[in-house]
């Protein structure tokens, strides 16, 4: 629990400097909890000017109806700042990919952009990039025709994840029914929650089919017995939980951040985010530990929590209040 508390702390140290920097630019505090989250679970150490000046850029450097002109700009800066030497050009880059994906079909907006983001996290070759692009779209418009009214723009940056691979579109999407099939005939239930689970254990291919619903039904069991009410919107964790194959242990510390995180003023109102948050945390320290994990899941788990990451980008894009400096875009 040491290493997860070392987090923990500064998980909250980080989004306090935020909250006091940017108290009346953000009116959510999700946001600045998102964007700590990042520092915490990365080991880029945290910078405020030099984030601030990210943000500048990116509003700067935006048109005007460009979700960069709102808060958009703070989680994303957080992501490019975490994962890049230099997040100035690739904010750049970020941008010509959103154009690449919107060329190949995908709609103007925040889940495109956000998509971009996650293209980025594959290294695709340059001259790769249409190819791919034109690829998460055809997989997306199957995602469509099987689920028609569950599937909407927020699953955009599981497209182009699952385009990463090799195989075939179909097998793709067959892969994620067969998921969707077994968890609700294992008793999740259907829906939006349910199809985004399927689509994220896809991630970590065919061969680990039924180890993994299984592994969702131990893991579901398990926090149910710690007491733990789960919901469908918690879905995706339990996913994570079980990509990483998660021990006793790493419950009793789950069961202890969110404990902590409940209690703490400024986090108190918002136990949705803390579990999440938490779950990432614990994954993350079991991350920098491999010998942990089976090798061939190390790149599966990387790439979930990226698409977790997404989803709860996503989720905020969809419900966070407007913030005092105005602008807009999006969806």
């Amino acid at each position: 629990m040491e290493h997860v508390q070392h987090k923990l702390d500064q998980y909250s140290h980080i989004f306090l400097l935020l909250k006091d920097e940017l108290k009346w630019k953000v009116s959510d505090q999700r946001i600045l909890m998102m964007a700590a989250s990042f520092y915490s679970v990365s080991k880029r150490p945290f910078n405020l000017p030099h984030y601030l000046n990210i943000c500048d850029y990116m509003k700067a450097y935006s048109g005007m109806f460009s979700p960069f002109k709102s808060y958009h700009r703070f989680i994303t800066a957080a992501i490019l700042d975490t994962r890049y030497e230099d997040p100035f050009s690739k904010f750049d880059e970020m941008n010509r990919i959103h154009d690449e994906l919107v060329k190949a079909g995908f709609r103007k907006g925040i889940f495109t952009y956000i998509s971009a983001l996650a293209f980025m996290g594959t290294n695709t070759p340059e001259e790769r990039i249409h190819e791919k692009a034109a690829k998460a779209h055809t997989i997306y418009s199957y995602m469509k025709d099987q689920h028609f009214f569950l599937t909407s723009a927020s699953d955009y940056p599981l497209a182009v994840l699952l385009a990463e691979g090799e195989e075939r579109t179909e097998d793709i999407v067959g892969l994620m029914e067969s998921y969707y099939d077994q968890l609700n005939r294992s008793g999740f239930k259907k829906g939006n929650e349910l199809q985004f689970l399927s689509h994220i254990l896809s991630l970590a291919g065919a061969a680990a089919s039924q180890n993994l619903v299984d592994r969702c039904v131990q893991t579901a069991y398990t926090l149910e017995n710690h007491g733990f009410r789960l919901k469908r919107k918690n879905y995706p964790e339990i996913g994570l939980l079980s990509l990483i194959d998660s021990q006793t242990s790493d419950i009793e510390n789950l069961e202890s951040a969110i404990s902590q995180l409940n209690a703490a003023k400024h986090f108190k109102w918002n136990k949705e985010m803390n579990f999440t948050v938490a779950v990432h945390l614990i994954a993350s320290e079991r991350l920098e530990n491999t010998t942990v994990l089976g090798t061939g899941f190390y790149t599966s788990i990387e790439i979930m929590m990226q698409a977790q990451q997404a989803a709860m980008i996503a989720v905020v894009a969809s419900s966070a209040t407007s913030v005092s400096d105005g602008g807009g875009g999006g969806e």
